[in-house]
């Protein structure tokens, strides 16, 4: 019998545990990615896990979009947090009531929309400014809206 890919045993965990969070992380860990490969590794004896915990953060890191990507094709809707102005994610969670997730996830995508729109148009304006009448409008029009949205 084949072996699953790591995405999907990845995606398995997320959602049996339904709820990362960077704040409630005792051990001090840099990543979500960190905490959900501890948590894939609770299972292990500690030495085992302190050699295990490297390759399976790198395991994680690689493999966590392709494991939302196929909870979200299954169905099933993932929160992320991402602190404006920040990298790293705050939790992830499939839970939409989990500290305002669905809020907290609409403005990280909203902001990121925005800065995509900006860049679109300082790009445009730098590199094709004759077709700049025909996107820049539009975009200043969108990225306004967005940003005056609650």
């Amino acid at each position: 019998m084949a072996k699953e890919p790591f995405y999907k045993r990845l995606w398995d965990h997320i959602e049996s545990q339904v709820t990362f969070d960077m704040r409630g992380d005792t051990e001090g860990y840099p990543t979500i990615h960190w905490i959900i490969a501890r948590s894939l590794l609770s299972d292990y004896p500690e030495f085992e896990r302190f050699q295990l915990i490297n390759s399976y953060v790198t395991n994680v890191k690689n493999n966590f979009n392709s494991a939302l990507s196929y909870g979200e094709s299954q169905g099933i809707v993932v929160y992320r947090s991402i602190p404006k102005g920040k990298k790293n994610i705050q939790f992830i969670t499939t839970d939409p009531n989990y500290m305002e997730a669905r809020d907290l996830d609409y403005e990280r995508q909203k902001n990121r929309i925005v800065i995509g729109l900006k860049s679109f148009n300082d790009n445009m304006r730098l590199k094709h400014p004759d077709k700049l009448s025909i996107v820049g409008g539009e975009t200043k029009r969108l990225t306004n809206k967005l940003e005056s949205a609650l």
